[in-house]
């Protein structure tokens, strides 16, 4: 297609996009912590895509996100565990 030119009969279509949030908290009263580096791994590939932090109440969110199977890791800051059943700070989500 040269400059200014026009294609015809081609479709295109469109995935709706997701967000992927959640809520990093501390101890079994789950106050939310700030400032916790949160990753987003897309179509869990081994690389992580993006990365955030939480807010002031431990809230993270990654926005406009394609449709898939992801995995959402948090830093687990030096004087802190992870309370999970598996032990892990990773979640694999869709």
């Amino acid at each position: 297609v040269s400059t200014g030119g026009t294609v015809s009969g081609l479709d295109v279509g469109f995935k709706p996009l997701n967000a992927v949030q959640g809520k990093v908290t501390l101890g079994p009263n789950g106050a939310g912590v700030s400032g916790v580096t949160v990753q987003l791994d897309v179509n869990s590939d081994s690389k992580i895509d993006f990365a955030t932090t939480t807010d002031t109440k431990g809230n993270y969110l990654f926005a406009n996100v394609v449709p898939g199977k992801h995995l959402v890791a948090i830093v687990v800051p030096s004087n802190a565990t992870v309370d999970t059943p598996d032990g892990s700070p990773r979640r694999q989500v869709t």
